[in-house]
């Protein structure tokens, strides 16, 4: 299994990032994700990566041991650049 980048739907997405990216796919189920700027650089520094929406990742002993894609202090600082999303009930 080759290392795989973790990312939200867009359309579960609750906040969303100013710097964010919405252009990419889940490799399993197609549908469009967002990638916040620490996904972003880890895609620049390893652009093989496999990426996985959270409704498709296969939670294993080695997804959970890959090291996370940016410090706790930049999850943080993302967290409070993003602003929420307002969703319209369908």
């Amino acid at each position: 299994m080759q290392n795989q980048l973790i990312v939200m739907r867009l359309i579960d997405m609750h906040r969303m990032h100013p710097q964010q990216i919405n252009n990419h796919v889940c490799s399993k189920c197609k549908q469009k994700v967002g990638i916040y700027p620490s996904g972003q650089k880890i895609l620049k520094e390893q652009p093989d990566l496999e990426i996985v929406c959270s409704r498709c990742v296969d939670i294993s002993e080695k997804i959970l041991s890959q090291p996370a894609a940016a410090s706790f202090h930049e999850i943080i600082e993302e967290s409070r650049a993003s602003y929420d999303v307002n969703k319209r009930k369908q």
